[in-house]
């Protein structure tokens, strides 16, 4: 049994209702009784208290952003590994039911080698105070989990052609010709639900989910198919029966440390491919332009 403390403002109770339907996993009152903590703050003071808090050998797992760095989630990840604990962040949507069966799709070979990945995330601008690029780093991280490889170019445009627009796109380039596309606004009046989605079309079929009626269909062929998950499900709870069971084998998390650093290469990329109007290509494991 691991024990976890949330620390901030659960809105609506949603992890803690998540951690209640997790076996193996029990939220606790004070943190110096939990193994791990979720932190769960503003944006601005969630790297600081993920820092504290793994310095104190806590597992952390984000709801959200960590930073808008690089080298500001480099520090957090570093008090992670020498306190020897694990630390997540932007990495919740891989873990959601839907794209859990998109993605088996595709690692089961049931739609061959993806070529091509389209992700939509629409919210209201009242939804989210994480600065846009670099909340995005959770729909670069779903990508780069599809194509199991990281992208060798990186391109973004916006309609105004700053990062505080509404409105953000990244074109991601993979060896062998594969892309990725992904659409981010906060352009949806304020209130309104969000939508997300995404298809991934492979050599041999093709995958999509959308949230809006929790439905996956999936064409390999014939008529397409329907897949309706458990629509009371959520991304929190996986991802804390993941982590709760690697402590407990003491493996490494399906998201942890490297997907997180992998996630904000690309995410801290995209200031300097708007500013320039062109792409970075990958060099030495780092984004530049050549």
């Amino acid at each position: 049994m691991t024990t976890w403390k949330i620390i901030g403002n659960d809105s609506g109770g949603l992890i803690a209702h998540a951690a209640r339907r997790v076996r193996g996993a029990e939220l606790v009152d004070a943190e110096d009784g939990a193994q791990g903590v979720i932190v769960s703050l503003p944006f601005g003071e969630r790297a600081d208290e993920a820092k504290r808090a793994a310095s104190a050998g806590k597992h952390v797992i984000v709801a959200g952003a960590l930073a808008a760095s690089r080298e500001e989630v480099e520090t957090v990840v570093r008090a992670a590994e020498s306190a020897g604990v694990h630390i997540a962040a932007s990495s919740s949507l891989r873990y959601s039911p839907t794209q859990a069966t998109l993605r088996a799709s595709v690692s089961s070979g049931k739609v061959g080698l993806p070529g091509l990945v389209r992700v939509h995330h629409w919210e209201s601008s009242g939804e989210d105070d994480d600065p846009l690029y670099a909340s995005v780093a959770s729909e670069i991280d779903l990508v780069l989990s599809v194509f199991e490889s990281e992208p060798v170019s990186v391109f973004v445009t916006t309609p105004s052609g700053e990062l505080s627009s509404s409105y953000v796109q990244i074109h991601l380039g993979f060896e062998g010709g594969g892309m990725a596309l992904i659409d981010r606004s906060r352009s949806l009046p304020v209130g309104s639900a969000p939508y997300f989605s995404s298809t991934v079309i492979g050599r041999t079929g093709a995958a999509y989910a959308d949230d809006h009626h929790n439905t996956h269909l999936l064409f390999g062929g014939g008529r397409p198919a329907g897949l309706g998950p458990d629509e009371t499900d959520h991304a929190y709870r996986a991802q804390l029966a993941d982590f709760s069971a690697a402590i407990e084998e003491g493996r490494a998390p399906l998201a942890g440390a490297q997907e997180l650093l992998r996630a904000m290469d690309i995410a801290e990329s995209l200031p300097r491919c708007l500013e320039d109007g062109r792409a970075v290509k990958r060099v030495e494991g780092r984004y530049e332009f050549v």
